[in-house]
């Protein structure tokens, strides 16, 4: 339970934060700058990471209609090919697995936000590989995850945040194929195994030999030889985890716990889920677009945490763009005095740091920096992918916050006017600076789609297949 004391030292805490002894850089004329230098960028390029996907041969085609159909997704487009857990597109409404064959392991993600889904999709093809390897032969084995935190549904809440309690997330599924085979099969066993236990019995309950009968019948003309099959040890896998991310129309929350700390976040992206009702006590809210706090938070948390590898990778990339910037112009220009202070800032942080060798000790550091820097020197504290796909979302630049909020970006783009469109285009591509700030999903999606009119605009891809 969060205690006056705590809460008033958080209250402290941000109040440092926000009257840093830092000097200010205008980070809203920081950014006209790069589109003013974008001008003198040599490196005019989206990097378009191909997933490996899973194409779909013979019978496939036929099993997927009808995992479409079961699901409720009978409305989509048949693709060619699938990932690594099914998914084809940039779908919000359910969080679906769809496994045509053990060998879709070898595929990618089609979306880098579904890689939260990895602990859950690593354990089905380790302790339920039978399970694929025999019933996909015949029919997609599907299901739909449920991401919870206790017994809340992630997704409900708002609507619920009374049930809220702390600690970690957990993802779960049942498998099974679209006519529901394996429960059938699983059935089957059940009362095969009566007449193990209990011949006597069961030899004399005619109806029960005459219903078993008729459902090994059934089952026999979907599978074939029921003698190939194995009993599944197991349909229905979870796991517990410190990040999932849910996805609507309206909005992508990233939900967090941080283990040391005991703390659950939720950094929401478009309309705040819990604008109209109560917020859930032990449930840290943030904003994406609150840069003054979010991302401070989240390395006070432990979430990040300070790199001087980092931190000099970024210097050396934002003095190599402004030299380049320099040389370009006929005399010195005023838009350079901000790119000076920020060079400036992130020198001296990075003398600071250098020395402390004490992690606690560089992220207590770190409170003093100015917040909108923090994006510049930190990197995930651990293997997540979440994190990783979360800090590009933060950064204090709104064109690249823009450009990695996908379904927005997407929708956004589709329905502009060409003027927009070009504008939208000209902004990314002269604030994508940094690697760390390209967005796969999507580069790849404007390379399928807009190649050419990316090409008319002068920005090229570089294909990494």
């Amino acid at each position: 339970m969060i205690t006056s004391l705590q809460q008033m030292q958080e209250l402290h805490r941000l109040k440092q934060i926000m009257e840093g002894n830092y000097e200010r850089v205008d980070m809203t004329a920081l950014e006209q700058h790069f589109l003013l230098f974008s001008t003198y960028n040599t490196k005019k390029a989206l990097v378009v990471n191909l997933p490996k996907l899973y194409t779909l041969e013979g019978d496939e085609v036929t099993h997927l209609r009808e995992a479409f159909a079961g699901l409720g997704l009978s409305s989509k487009e048949l693709p060619a090919a699938i990932d690594i857990a099914g998914e084809f597109e940039y779908d919000t409404e359910k969080e679906v697995l769809i496994f045509l064959a053990p060998t879709q392991f070898q595929a990618d993600h089609y979306s880098t936000l579904r890689t939260y889904l990895n602990p859950l999709v690593e354990q089905i093809y380790s302790e339920g590989i039978g399970l694929l390897r025999d019933f996909t032969k015949h029919e997609a084995v599907v299901g739909i995850v449920e991401a919870t935190r206790g017994d809340v549904n992630i997704r409900e809440i708002p609507l619920f945040p009374e049930r809220f309690k702390r600690g970690p997330y957990q993802l779960k599924v049942e498998l099974d194929t679209p006519t529901k085979t394996i429960t059938k099969f699983k059935d089957l066993g059940s009362r095969l195994n009566v007449y193990t236990t209990k011949a006597q019995e069961s030899m004399l309950d005619r109806t029960l030999i005459e219903e078993t009968t008729r459902k090994a019948v059934e089952l026999r003309k979907i599978l074939g030889s029921l003698s190939r099959y194995e009993q599944p040890e197991k349909t229905t896998f979870a796991v517990a985890t410190n990040s999932c991310v849910v996805r609507s129309t309206q909005h992508t929350l990233f939900y967090l716990y941080a283990e040391e700390q005991k703390r659950n976040m939720v950094i929401y992206f478009g309309d705040d889920p819990f604008a109209k009702g109560k917020r859930p006590d032990g449930l840290e809210v943030y904003a994406a677009d609150g840069q003054q706090q979010t991302l401070a938070a989240l390395v006070q948390a432990g979430l990040y945490n300070p790199s001087v590898a980092v931190l000099q990778q970024r210097i050396s990339d934002l003095q190599q763009l402004y030299d380049n910037a320099r040389r370009g112009m006929k005399q010195q220009s005023e838009e350079g005095v901000q790119f000076e202070v920020l060079l400036t800032e992130l020198q001296n942080v990075q003398d600071t740091i250098s020395p402390i060798v004490n992690p606690d000790m560089q992220r207590k550091y770190m409170e003093k920096v100015n917040p909108e820097l923090l994006e510049f020197m930190v990197c995930p504290s651990h293997e997540d992918g979440v994190l990783y796909e979360l800090l590009p979302r933060l950064s204090w630049n709104k064109t690249i916050r823009g450009y990695h909020h996908t379904l927005r970006f997407m929708r956004k783009f589709q329905e502009a006017e060409i003027p927009e469109q070009r504008d939208l285009l000209r902004r990314v591509i002269a604030n994508v600076i940094l690697d760390t700030n390209q967005n796969n999903d999507i580069n790849v999606w404007l390379y399928q789609n807009h190649k050419q009119f990316c090409f008319n605009e002068g920005i090229y891809f570089d294909v990494k297949e």
